[in-house]
């Protein structure tokens, strides 16, 4: 798996998150920090094996 193909992979996640999440926002207020954490989650994740592995 190549690093571009990963970042864009990651990009599209988090892409859709944030859309997933503004539309959720709409319907339960407030429920959007939880995929903004899970979403810093996921990023911290990927940087951490990148640069320990």
């Amino acid at each position: 798996m190549g690093s571009g193909l990963q970042h864009a992979l990651a990009g599209a996640i988090l892409v859709v998150s944030v859309l997933v999440g503004m539309k959720l926002q709409k319907k339960f207020p407030g429920i959007w920090i939880y995929f903004f954490a899970a979403m810093v989650g996921f990023i911290l994740h990927n940087m951490i094996d990148r640069f320990f592995w």
